[in-house]
C-alpha cells in the first residue's frame, strides 16, 4: 500500500495552484518514475537515486527539478524509502520503491487527456 498520506497530498495539491507542484505536475512525475521503472525492476523493486531522480524529472519539464531537497521529498511522498539496499550485487543507497506499490499509484492517478477540440465545438 502507498504512503498513508499520499491521497490527502494529491487532493491538497490539485487545490492549490500556487504551490510549486501541481496536480497535474505530480501525475507527470509518478508516471515518468513509472516508465523509468518498468525496464528495472528486481524482484519486484527497484532503486532511483537522487541524482537520477533529478535528470528525470528535468526531462519532464518539472521547473524546481534542480532542488535535490524537494526531489527527495517528493520520492518520499511517492512511496520512495531512502535506504542501503542490495542492488545489483552491491549496496547502494537510494530510493527504494515497490512494484505493486507504484503500479497501484499509477493506475489511480491517471493522465488525463485533453478533450478534442472538435468535442468542444459541437457542444
Amino acid at each position: 500500500m502507498a504512503t498513508p498520506g499520499l491521497d490527502d497530498f494529491a487532493a491538497v495539491q490539485a487545490g492549490s495552484r500556487h504551490s510549486e507542484l501541481v496536480f497535474e505536475d505530480y501525475v507527470i512525475v509518478l508516471h515518468a518514475l513509472m516508465g523509468w521503472a518498468t525496464p528495472r525492476w528486481l524482484n519486484g523493486k527497484v532503486l532511483i537515486k537522487t541524482h537520477e531522480a533529478v535528470l528525470l524529472f528535468k526531462a519532464n519539464e518539472i521547473g524546481w527539478a534542480s532542488d535535490s531537497g524537494k526531489v527527495q521529498a517528493l520520492l518520499r511522498k511517492l512511496g520512495g524509502r531512502n535506504q542501503t539496499d542490495w542492488w545489483k550485487g552491491e549496496l547502494t543507497r537510494g530510493y527504494v520503491f515497490h512494484q505493486v506499490e507504484l503500479q497501484d499509484l499509477v493506475e489511480r492517478h491517471p493522465i488525463r487527456a485533453e478533450e478534442p477540440p472538435c468535442l468542444k465545438q459541437e457542444r
